[in-house]
């Protein structure tokens, strides 16, 4: 959880709206769960002023705002790539059946794809 670096992050932005309204406390309180989860990387540019959410905002940005800067403009796949994410306990059973189907779906993709020998004539 990276909950201070996002608290950092949101005190940044807001210094960037001195004439902004909000209630400072709840709303650090609140935007900082709503963005721990994102990371160092992330929230930094978010609160960065020459490609961040201030270099392009007018207006205070909410939170949903700051949420989908670090999930759409920053690499989402940054997010997703410090989850833990545990194996299977058992492989994924597939009957002989199944299995036919499959690859007979594969090789007619491949062929319509013209990757295979088959189509090269060889």
């Amino acid at each position: 959880m990276n909950r201070n670096l996002a608290i950092q992050s949101i005190i940044t932005v807001l210094l960037a709206y001195p004439d902004s309204k909000v209630d400072r406390e709840p709303f650090i309180k609140l935007a900082a769960i709503a963005l721990e989860d994102y990371s160092e990387f992330a929230l930094q540019t978010m609160c960065c002023p020459k490609r961040g959410l201030i270099a392009s905002s007018k207006f205070m940005p909410s939170i949903a705002e700051m949420r989908q800067f670090c999930r759409e403009v920053v690499n989402p796949k940054l997010m997703i790539s410090q989850r833990k994410i545990e194996p299977r306990e058992t492989p994924l059973e597939i009957n002989e059946e199944e299995r036919q189907r499959m690859l007979d779906k594969f090789k007619k993709l491949s062929y319509s794809l013209g990757t295979t020998n088959e189509r090269n004539g060889k």
